[in-house]
């Protein structure tokens, strides 16, 4: 349960630094770092709880939040 906790702080802390450096200066590297971010919490989240059905659909929301995040990124940024 530590691990869960420290590990859920460290990747949140990192999510508010990468979203205040992306409204300073937008780019489509730091949009994929703020789409990795929370899907990393959702399968750290299911692997160390062991809740496998959390797990398939972090994987599952991981494509689909990180494909859709990349395309607004590149249609915004042109």
């Amino acid at each position: 349960m530590i691990a869960y906790m420290a590990l859920n702080a460290v990747l949140i802390f990192a999510y508010w630094i990468a979203f205040l450096i992306y409204f300073k200066k937008k780019n489509i590297s730091l949009a994929i770092i703020l789409a990795v971010i929370p899907s990393c919490i959702f399968l750290i989240s299911g692997i160390l709880l062991r809740h496998w059905l959390l797990v398939c659909f972090a994987i599952l929301f991981a494509i689909g939040h990180i494909y859709v995040t990349k395309k607004n990124a590149e249609e915004s940024l042109k």
